[in-house]
């Protein structure tokens, strides 16, 4: 997309005005400067001159802005006639299927993704949160029914979640923090979460071999902290055949143990700290990728 921008005809102040073209601009000076080092405040102030919310520097959640990030990049790209590699590299797609139970109709609506989020509740695994939240059906009664067109009125209905098209990188996030009505505050549910190093994901465009999709663990957004409000996060990210932790400026080689203790829960809010999984990146297996 960059390298687009730098040989299109269309060159100009409306391409170097774009998030894409400052961002990318600013990141090869900077690093000729300071090596590559940036600071969060650096990059949240930047990324304010395209939205204002990110003014005041106030604690951001790392999934929302990286949608953010995200949308920017693809509406952009979209805009100037670009390829959009956001949506080539993270978009995939479910499709939400409604049994009506009076008429036993299905409507079938199809929604684009780049993160899937995960309800973690009285969940021990990623495995458990997907299958049995994510894509369980879903009985829409009481206050809850749905309106069936053909029955043109309130039905009791099940619903559904299945993917259609999965991306090359997967993200998934755990919905870590959860809303108490009284209080009128959010909750960290801070408790640990067990995920693969490998994960297959069924979809129906691979119905033709029957195969789930199989994806590789490359990395992983901790969040410390009790709440919402504040926190810090830091990534473990796979590189090679090694695994790099990154804490803002600091950078560090770390033993595939720990990474191993994370993904078997060994550490942890059990042992006195409030460090959790937060998101998950997983890229498709190199054995997948001419399927």
């Amino acid at each position: 997309m960059l390298a687009e921008m730098h040989s299109s005809k269309k060159k100009g102040e409306d391409l170097k005005s774009t998030f894409a073209y400052t961002f990318a601009k600013w990141f090869a000076e900077h690093t000729k400067v300071h090596g590559g080092v940036f600071t969060i405040e650096a990059i949240v102030l930047k990324a304010a001159k395209f939205n204002a919310e990110y003014k005041n520097l106030e604690q951001q959640d790392a999934q929302e802005f990286m949608q953010w990030i995200f949308n920017q990049l693809a509406e952009e790209a979209n805009k100037h006639s670009l390829t959009n590699i956001i949506a080539l590299t993270f978009e995939g797609k479910t499709v939400a299927s409604t049994k009506c139970l009076c008429c036993e109709k299905m409507t079938a609506v199809e929604e684009v993704f780049m993160f899937i989020s995960l309800e973690i509740e009285r969940c021990t695994s990623l495995t458990d949160a997907l299958h049995n939240k994510f894509l369980a059906i879903e009985n829409l009664n009481r206050e809850n029914k749905f309106f069936c067109e053909n029955c043109t009125t309130y039905q009791e209905a099940e619903k559904m979640y299945s993917f259609r098209k999965l991306p090359t990188i997967l993200i998934v996030q755990f919905k870590r923090f959860r809303y108490i009505q009284g209080a009128n505050q959010f909750r960290k549910l801070d408790y640990q979460i067990q995920f693969p190093f490998e994960i297959r994901i069924p979809s129906s465009q691979d119905e033709q071999t029957s195969k789930a999709r199989l994806y590789a663990l490359s990395g992983i957004i901790m969040h410390i902290g009790y709440g919402i409000q504040a926190g810090h996060y830091y990534s473990i990210v796979k590189m090679g055949e090694s695994w790099v932790e990154f804490d803002d400026s600091r950078v560090k080689e770390v033993k595939k143990e720990l990474v191993e203790a994370l993904v078997e829960c060994k550490i942890g809010s059990e042992s006195g700290t409030s460090a959790c999984p937060y998101i998950l990146v997983f890229t498709i297996a190199e054995s997948n990728k001419k399927a």
